[in-house]
């Protein structure tokens, strides 16, 4: 997940999304088919498959998330800390509890 394709990998693999953009992951987790990662800045940022909305992002729009993208907290005063992915949920810790 994360590499901008479907295919399948045997060893971990450095994210080029986030190299490229000098992301620095502090917390990630896998879940079923999704994952989530989120920064030193506390930015979150999900892949995977959002067909439930797992990802956090509108699952009409999409349902397939190939590259980590950047999700919006409607409260901008949360900032995320931690990142849980389960089966077809996630769930954000955020500095504030």
């Amino acid at each position: 997940l994360g590499h901008g394709d479907k295919q399948d990998v045997d060893a971990p693999k450095r994210i080029e999304a986030f190299s490229k953009a000098a992301v620095c992951v502090a917390d990630i987790s896998a879940g079923g088919y999704h994952s989530g990662a989120v920064s030193r800045d506390g930015q979150l940022f999900m892949c995977g498959y959002n067909g439930y909305g797992q990802c956090g992002l509108d699952p009409s729009a999409h349902k397939e998330v190939l590259v980590p993208t950047a999700v919006t907290i409607l409260d901008q005063t949360l900032v995320p800390l931690r990142v849980e992915c389960g089966g077809a949920h996630t769930l954000v810790l955020t500095r504030s509890g």
